[in-house]
């Protein structure tokens, strides 16, 4: 894959003392973020059966807690969106029959990783339900560049995300092979 910019819009001085451990992490995000970015568990029973959108919003100017969806630019879609617009994560459990537990993480333009569920080990959401994942509309800002928004659904509410946030990290003990399966990404 061919970068027009710098690796997660990092550069460093060559005097830099600090230069090859900084190159070096920017690498390792970038890397994590791929692999996670990568995930996609093509044979399970739920897959294509959860998914994630965005919904445009404007948000009012005097009030920053009130903000009106604009349901026409919901889309899963890869979506082009400016520097200054709003908007929120919804995500859909299709499956009319099981529930599943759902996290959704953003993996940003900068190499962060962030579990956007506030509940680490996902959002319970009942079978042909739908939920709002951010409570309040999201802010497209700088630094510009690929954002992505991925949503993992258990059908098991053990399994910990957190896992992604922190670089480096794993745990010993898992409670499925879907966890582990995770575990080894990160």
């Amino acid at each position: 894959e061919k970068l027009d910019s710098p690796l997660l819009g990092f550069s460093v001085d060559a005097s830099d003392t600090q230069a090859a451990e900084k190159t070096a992490a920017a690498a390792e995000s970038y890397a994590r973020q791929e692999n996670i970015r990568g995930l996609d568990n093509a044979v399970s029973p739920m897959h294509g059966k959860v998914r994630i959108e965005l919904i445009r919003v404007q948000v009012s100017q005097t009030e920053a807690e009130k903000y009106t969806p604009d349901l026409s630019t919901t889309t899963s879609a890869t979506q082009g969106l400016k520097v200054g617009q709003n908007f929120l994560l919804k995500v859909t459990n299709d499956n009319k029959v099981q529930d599943v537990y759902a996290a959704t993480l953003m993996l940003g333009s900068s190499g962060r990783v962030e579990l956007i569920t506030s509940n680490p080990r996902g959002t319970l959401l009942h079978a042909g339900d739908s939920v709002i994942i951010t409570q309040f509309p999201r802010l497209i800002g700088l630094p510009e560049g690929l954002e992505t928004y991925k949503v993992f659904a258990s059908t098991s509410p053990d399994v910990d995300y957190r896992v992604f946030e922190q670089p480096g990290a794993s745990k010993d003990v898992v409670s499925s092979a879907f966890e582990w399966v995770l575990n080894q990404t990160v």
